[in-house]
């Protein structure tokens, strides 16, 4: 299709994978694993907070075999303004011992910005980071999510560019019945057992992602972008977005400079 890499789910690599198998294939067709996705909750008491260390420990191992820099974290399951302190005291308190456990192999651990959880603002996401004060501690930022918080993805993209360790794209037009109805459609699912409402193409959702990405390019962005698709006829999905962002990686604004475009 012509990506450069894979984001792995834990999924993927869960349930008896053969990791082996898995890094030969990865060599044999030359993609990269930029960052493999599992699911912390340092929100919902002692004993999911101790299983989520116990996870962070085991993608470790995964990652290091795998040779990724990145490990996809949730902070749990609430809002930043439903959190208690107790709760974002506790996120903190797991977010600084998971940073620990990667930094030694070189590992950093990225904060998805989501719905639900305690990054799901700007704002919240700065004083999490802030917080934790790991120098391994970044940002996978899931840009429509912070469009439908903020409504300017540009704003996000600044506020939060010098932690950023890569970008999640996703598009969608959802109903004010539908998120009323389902509070989050788009809500992560370990399973998943969710039919996902008002997915759309990157191209035909209601985030325009032009003005996205050429501030990612004039910022001269150097890492991974990874096509999240929620629908049907993933396949066809795959290649429809990836030709979507060629496009517009090849026709940038005119204020562009030729250096931002050669990277």
């Amino acid at each position: 299709m012509g990506y450069q890499g894979i984001e792995l789910w834990a999924n993927h690599v869960n349930n008896g994978a053969n990791l082996k198998e898995i890094k030969e294939q990865l060599q044999e067709y030359n993609l990269s694993v930029p960052m493999v996705s599992p699911y912390f909750d340092f929100t919902a008491g002692k004993q999911k907070w101790e299983q989520s260390i116990e996870t962070a420990k085991h993608f470790v191992e995964i990652a290091s075999f795998l040779e990724t820099p990145l490990i996809r974290a949730f902070t749990g399951i609430v809002g930043s303004h439903e959190a208690t302190s107790a709760q974002q005291e506790d996120c903190v308190r797991g977010l600084k011992e998971v940073c620990s456990i990667a930094k030694d192999s070189n590992i950093s651990i990225a904060l998805e910005t989501h719905p639900s959880t305690l990054v799901d603002n700007v704002n919240s996401t700065l004083n999490i980071i802030a917080k934790v004060g790991a120098q391994n501690l970044k940002v996978n930022l899931d840009i429509y999510h912070m469009f439908e918080v903020h409504k300017d993805p540009l704003l996000a993209l600044d506020s939060l560019y010098p932690h950023m360790a890569h970008v999640h794209a996703k598009n969608a037009i959802i109903k004010p019945e539908e998120r009323e109805k389902a509070k989050h459609p788009l809500l992560h699912d370990p399973q998943p057992k969710a039919d996902f409402v008002g997915i759309k193409s990157l191209a035909e959702g209601e985030m325009d992602y032009k003005p996205f990405i050429n501030n990612l390019l004039q910022k001269n962005y150097g890492l991974y972008v990874s096509v999240e698709w929620f629908g049907t006829n993933p396949e066809e999905a795959a290649l429809k977005d990836l030709k979507y962002l060629k496009e517009l990686v090849r026709a940038p604004c005119p204020q562009l400079n030729k250096q931002a475009i050669v990277s």
